[in-house]
């Protein structure tokens, strides 16, 4: 188990909707990073998902506008759903915190760089396990570090555990 750094976690306000409307990444207006982001997506399921059943059922949790699970589908994981806070076509609309999945119906849950914006990062891996099936692998992605001389470098990194702290 996680312990918390500092008390227990506190929904911070900017953890809503609308924020996250605005600080969601515009891929059509950056379509350089839009590249940067694909590339890094496709080098991560090229590496994690060599062995793993094209017809696992797959959670792409934080997923943002769905690119990664249109790449699952592009390489034939033809079962891959994403969860994001804003749904779109490819993205169901749900929190992290309260995944609307069923008990032990995930074969493979995938998270890059979303853990960090749970303003409960415990609540949510604690998700994680609880839609994951018995033996189910968790791929998952963190910035690191998170802090430069003692500064949250992303305002939107509103969780956050102390490292080497499992009990």
């Amino acid at each position: 188990w996680w312990t918390y750094p500092k008390g227990e976690p506190k929904k911070p306000e900017h953890e809503n909707l609308e924020y996250q409307r605005q600080s969601q990444y515009d891929f059509e207006s950056n379509p350089e990073y839009a590249q940067v982001v694909e590339k890094a997506h496709r080098a991560l399921i090229d590496e994690w998902f060599t062995n793993v059943p094209k017809d696992a059922f797959i959670l792409d949790a934080g997923c943002g506008d769905g690119l990664s699970v249109r790449l699952m589908r592009q390489y034939g994981f033809r079962n891959a759903v994403g969860v994001d806070l804003i749904g779109s076509k490819d993205v169901t609309q749900g929190d992290l915190h309260s995944l609307p999945l069923p008990d032990s119906s995930i074969d493979v849950v995938y998270s890059v760089h979303s853990l960090e914006h749970a303003y409960d990062p415990i609540k949510v891996l604690s998700e994680f396990k609880r839609v994951l099936k018995p033996n189910g692998k968790l791929f998952l992605a963190l910035p690191y570090p998170d802090y430069v001389d003692g500064e949250h470098r992303a305002k939107a990194h509103c969780g956050s555990l102390a490292l080497g702290l499992l009990i």
